[in-house]
Parts: structure tokens; sequence; C-alpha cells
């Protein structure tokens, strides 16, 4: 079967523990972001509405394209690196907010618009913070996803097949499925700042993997003809 025949591959589960880990610490912050904005943070729900879902899609969109065309520039595992730290350094971005409340930073105001799909009643002022670390989240995360996605595709290609596909993105979500339950409860003992040191904490494993798995990362990125493979 598909499982059995990934497992045959040399590397393979070294592989998938990278896969359940490379998303994780982001997946740790973001499943509580909410909660922490609206509760915690106290700011308003349209606030944190207009930022996270208008703003944040179309920079983590953003992410997305700017990380794919970097990737062509980097190669695969170095995007896997550097998109991965970015990733791990914008939850320090909520340990900042944490420690240090709202009203820090000059914001702006949002004018109201209807765009069908979504919309905003009235204009609404924005947080200098909130912004600034809601678009280094979604900006990194949108890159981490790219090189993430490129990654378990060019893996498809040359080793595994599209069966296998499903079954190694299965094994992303994974993380995310029994984080979000163990984060709410640790973010209530320790307190948000330190929470989301921790959250940062737990995106590293996955970076050290990484390393390790450099040469085998690096035999899936296909060279341009005539460049050499090494740095």
């Amino acid at each position: 079967g598909g499982l059995r025949g990934y497992f045959l591959q040399p590397g393979a589960a070294a592989f998938l523990v990278f896969i359940v880990l490379y998303k994780l610490g982001d997946a740790f912050a973001g499943s509580l972001m909410t909660p922490f904005l609206l509760k915690a943070m106290a700011f308003g729900s349209a606030e944190v509405g207009v930022v996270n879902k208008v703003i944040g899609l179309w920079l983590t969109i953003g992410g997305a394209l700017v990380g794919g065309a970097l990737m062509l520039k980097l190669g695969l595992w170095r995007a896997l690196l550097v998109f991965g730290v970015l990733q791990a350094a914008s939850n320090l971005g909520f340990w900042w907010l944490a420690v240090n409340g709202r009203g820090l930073m000059p914001g702006l105001v949002i004018p109201a618009f209807d765009w069908g799909f979504v919309s905003l009643a009235q204009a609404t002022p924005v947080d200098g913070g909130l912004l600034m670390v809601i678009a280094f989240e979604n900006l990194s995360g949108g890159m981490g996803t790219a090189a993430f996605v490129a990654f378990l595709m060019s893996l498809t290609q040359q080793r595994f097949t599209a069966t296998q596909y499903a079954l190694l993105s299965a094994f992303a979500s994974v993380g995310r499925v029994w984080v979000g339950p163990l984060a709410g409860v640790l973010a209530e003992s320790i307190g948000w700042p330190a929470f989301f040191l921790v959250s940062t904490v737990v995106a590293l494993p996955a970076l050290g993997l990484l390393w390790v798995l450099r040469p085998a990362v690096r035999a899936l990125e296909a060279p341009p003809a005539g460049t050499p493979l090494d740095d």
C-alpha cells in the first residue's frame, strides 16, 4: 500500500518526522491567536477581524508568492531553513505584543469598504503593533508554506507517488490537530509571554532536523544544467 511503500524508501521516517514538525511552532501560536488578541490584549473584534482576515489573507498570499520567487534563488533546502527561521521568529512578535501591550506604535484607520465577500461597516482604527506582528506572521507563514509545499511536491516527484503525497499532507496536519487543546492548557498555566516563547522553541526541532537532512533535501533539488551541486 501507499504507506508501506513510503516506509520502504531510505530516509522515509526522518522525512515524516520533519513533515510533522515543520509547521508545529506556527500551529502552536496560531491556534490561540484570536483568543489572545481579543481577550488578553482586548483588541476590538472589528480590528482583529480586518487585520487577520483581510490584511492577513493578502499578506499570506503575498508571502507565498515572494517565497516561491525566492526559492528559485535560494534552492529548496535553504528556503526551508530561512523561511523556517522567519516562521519561528514571527512567534516572537506575539511575545513582544504580550509583554509591551497595545498603543506602542502609531496605528492607522482602515476606511469602511464592501467587496461583496468581505466588508467593514465603519472605519476602524488599527493598532500599529498589531498590524506589524500580524503582517510578519502572515508573510513568513506564507513563505514557509510555499517552501513546504515545494518540498512535498519534490518528494513526491522524485521518491513517492501521488497517494503518498496525500498521506504526507495528512501527516503535516497531525500537529495542528493535537496542538490546539495542549496550547490552551499551556497558555493558561504559564501566561501569554512565556507561551509565545515556548511556541518559538517548539519550532526549533524541525530546523535542527532540517540541518541533519541537508544532503537528502539537497538531493531533491534539481540543479540547472551546468551548475555545480556544491555551495
